[in-house]
């Protein structure tokens, strides 16, 4: 992805910094993680690192297409994948059903306003 806007770069390099692996996915290869925006940019999200998850490239596409969405399940952290259509499940079956904890310092408000607000499509 390209730097489109300032703090981009910076805010990838302290997401990593402090979460260095995919929740989702568990991979730790920075080359192929990417910084996603939990409530993008464009809804008023900040370029803080708790509004923020590394996730492989693929994943972090499949989350701002609207195909793919985290749903908070408790209060400790754990979610669950939810995967939009049949396609996307044939393609990523180890994500169907797939239970997993998100990071102490994500702000699980960020992730229940993304859950609630599927933004089904929107690219930030």
């Amino acid at each position: 992805r390209s730097n489109r806007r300032p703090g981009q770069q910076r805010f990838r390099h302290d997401l990593l910094e402090q979460v260095p692996k995919c929740p989702i996915t568990g991979v730790d290869l920075p080359t192929v993680l990417q910084a996603a925006h939990i409530k993008p940019h464009a809804f008023g999200g900040p370029e803080n690192v708790d509004n923020g998850l590394p996730l492989r490239a693929d994943i972090h596409s499949l989350f701002d297409a609207g195909l793919l969405s985290i749903k908070p399940i408790s209060e400790d952290r754990l979610c669950s994948i939810e995967l939009a259509n049949s396609k996307v499940e044939e393609n990523y079956r180890e994500l169907v059903n797939k239970y997993f904890k998100l990071p102490s310092i994500t702000n699980m408000e960020y992730v229940r306003w993304r859950y609630n607000n599927k933004l089904l499509g929107v690219i930030e």
